[in-house]
């Protein structure tokens, strides 16, 4: 298993892309912000965190950060190693984090790995959850009809 960090979003998305979209309702806010940072916009001074753990020719975790913001993690499977592959390497790096942003179980496990390479305590305030449309039912009985919107609304 192997970490591997990228100077900028094109590097990352031809390696992170297709399991970025593969999981798109659990990784989109990752793939949105590469997708800004290949685009040229910024989320703050420092240079961006991009990063993919692999094993073999298969990607397994991937962890962005624009700081000041929080950690996007994104796991295959909630196991330690890949995860562990990433605190080992901020915490290395001196990185301080606010907040880590993934499914529960992947947050969980990174943040009590993150405590074991730093120190720094953690608490779970926050649950947030995404919401993934699968299927569209047609009102019945309703008055008007579907219209494009107009510039005014």
């Amino acid at each position: 298993m192997r970490l591997e960090t990228f100077r900028n979003a094109d590097a990352f998305l031809r390696t992170a892309k297709s399991e970025l979209l593969a999981n798109e309702a659990l990784t989109s806010l990752i793939f949105g912000i590469a997708i800004r940072l290949r685009d040229g916009h910024t989320f703050g001074d420092e240079p961006p965190f991009l990063s993919c753990v692999t094993d073999g020719d298969r990607v397994v975790a991937i962890a962005t950060r624009t700081p000041p913001h929080n950690l996007l993690l994104h796991a295959v499977e909630s196991n330690g190693a890949p995860l562990g592959l990433v605190a080992d390497h901020l915490g290395e790096a001196g990185a301080t984090l606010r907040g880590v942003h993934g499914r529960t179980e992947v947050a969980g496990q990174f943040a009590e790995t993150w405590e074991r390479v730093t120190g720094a305590a953690w608490e779970l305030p926050m649950r947030q959850r995404l919401y993934k449309l699968t299927a569209v039912s047609a009102p019945d009985s309703v008055p008007g009809r579907l219209r494009p919107a107009t510039e005014r609304e």
